[in-house]
């Protein structure tokens, strides 16, 4: 199973709202509704961009850790 498509099924068992998806040049990209968003590229890498929605910024961050990689990448949390 693709590294991205596992995410996507952790993302979805979490209770995380999947907004969109789109490929993206070497991965897969995630847009979450509660702001963040999480490219998984082919390599292995995983980064998670955006800035998590002042309502869920505690919870969703410790839900995303739990559920990403230990290397995940986090710029702008």
């Amino acid at each position: 199973m693709k590294r991205a498509t596992e995410i996507e099924l952790k993302i979805l068992e979490a209770g995380l709202f999947l907004a969109g998806a789109e490929d993206i040049s070497g991965g897969e990209r995630f847009h979450l509704g509660i702001g963040a968003v999480i490219s998984v590229y082919d390599n292995g890498t995983v980064l998670v961009q955006g800035k998590l929605k002042p309502k869920y910024r505690a919870w969703g961050y410790r839900t995303l850790k739990r559920i990403l990689p230990k290397a995940t990448i986090w710029k702008d949390r």
